[in-house]
């Protein structure tokens, strides 16, 4: 990790570039959460009833952009403090040791049962820029997709849906070209390499291979995806088109694997508008997960393994088959926005419920506080659904938190 490290430091600092094209900046963030964990979930018997997390982001960056030739390189440290880390640590951090990465450009500095410490470099790329072409290679991140609160055709880190801090992606080490065609069509091609986690190999059925085209036509917007993403050949679609003063917007997804072959889709609307003198955001979204278990099936973990795997993947964060997800966001002063988002199971009736208020304290300074509250009957998704031959719950927690963050 260290020449890595060293090489790509080297390299940067021989690029020639102009005082005027080289940016510096970041960000430091401090978060406090309290979570509530049920009496019978499996967490309780080691970390107790209550568990107080506290998180450090720092995130350090330069980049060049200049006309043609450019670089990027974030480096970020993440903290984490717990009474008990090991029955509550954060699942993001299990991703930044990089063993699946082309690149090793992470290290964990310190790790215990009440702490770990991780510095990485999140971005660190070379572009190429003409009218008609970009291309990066390196670590970076991308989107795809319609998606608001869930994710189709977005395959690589995408956000959770009670997701609020959507700064940054976490970055993947790919090959990515753009090339424009005019009249707002364009190609986009990627490459993502990964390793195998156990041997430590390069493999091409761990690896993602992908192209997006993109086209308008008569006011609506398409794209098409084919892609090979780790055991599944995917081919998806997405339109959007304005509507009524928002946009209408829709994604489909076929994935076709050996076991078996699974439809995701999406449909959602926004828009934006005053209303009693406030700007007001609102959205409405339905997500149907094709790896879900089926509706009417009893819900007990372990569940089947492609569905697993993709949790522990961070590509899917729900474990049933329709959902609705509506939020609203409303600006109730210049400096205080108030936000809501309310995720509807429509298998089984439960529900989860972000609530949370930002507050622009001064010139790149804000404060985020809010809680999530999950509701369900036992048995559901959300109420918590029994652990195979135990009397144990799955059951996410109830939780507050309390963000400060810094920008510069």
């Amino acid at each position: 990790m260290r020449l890595i490290t060293l090489g790509i430091c080297l390299v940067l600092s021989c690029v020639r570039v102009n005082a005027e094209d080289l940016k510096y900046g970041g960000h430091l963030k401090l978060t406090e959460t309290g979570s509530r964990i049920g009496t019978y979930d499996p967490r309780e018997k080691l970390a107790g009833r209550r568990v107080y997390t506290h998180d450090l982001d720092a995130r350090l960056k330069a980049e060049n952009a200049g006309v043609r030739w450019g670089w990027q390189l974030h480096a970020e440290a993440l903290g984490q403090f717990s009474d008990d880390l090991e029955a509550f640590r954060d699942r993001s951090h299990s991703s930044l040791e990089d063993r699946t990465q082309f690149f090793d450009l992470s290290s964990t500095v310190d790790d215990h049962p009440e702490n770990r410490l991780d510095l990485r470099f999140d971005r660190a790329f070379f572009s190429f820029r003409t009218a008609v072409l970009v291309v990066q290679v390196g670590r970076q991140a991308l989107s795809w997709g319609n998606g608001l609160a869930f994710q189709v055709l977005d395959l690589f880190s995408p956000f959770s849906p009670v997701e609020f801090d959507k700064d940054y992606k976490s970055g993947s080490d790919m090959l990515y070209l753009q090339y424009v065609l005019g009249r707002g069509a364009s190609v986009e091609v990627l490459v993502v390499p990964r390793r195998d986690e156990s041997s430590g190999d390069l493999e091409s059925g761990e690896s993602s291979f992908a192209a997006k085209l993109r086209a308008e036509l008569a006011g609506f917007g398409f794209d098409f995806v084919a892609a090979e993403h780790y055991d599944s050949e995917v081919a998806g679609i997405g339109v959007s088109h304005d509507l009524a003063g928002g946009v209408l917007r829709s994604d489909l997804a076929f994935h076709h694997e050996a076991e078996k072959d699974r439809f995701n889709a999406l449909l959602n609307y926004d828009r934006s508008f005053v209303g009693c003198g406030h700007n007001i955001y609102l959205f409405g979204e339905y997500f149907r997960n094709g790896y879900g278990s089926e509706p009417n099936s009893d819900l007990v973990a372990p569940l089947n393994q492609a569905l697993t795997d993709r949790l522990l993947r961070g590509e899917l964060f729900t474990v049933r088959q329709n959902y609705l997800a509506l939020g609203i966001q409303a600006e109730l002063a210049a400096r205080l926005n108030q936000y809501l988002t309310h995720i509807q199971s429509l298998d089984d009736g439960s529900a989860y419920v972000q609530v949370r208020t930002v507050v622009d304290l001064m010139q790149d300074l804000y404060l985020t506080a809010g809680f999530n509250i999950p509701a369900g009957s036992s048995g559901s998704e959300f109420g918590g659904y029994p652990v195979q031959g135990t009397t144990r719950l799955v059951e996410p927690s109830r939780s507050g938190f309390l963000k400060l963050a810094y920008y510069f």
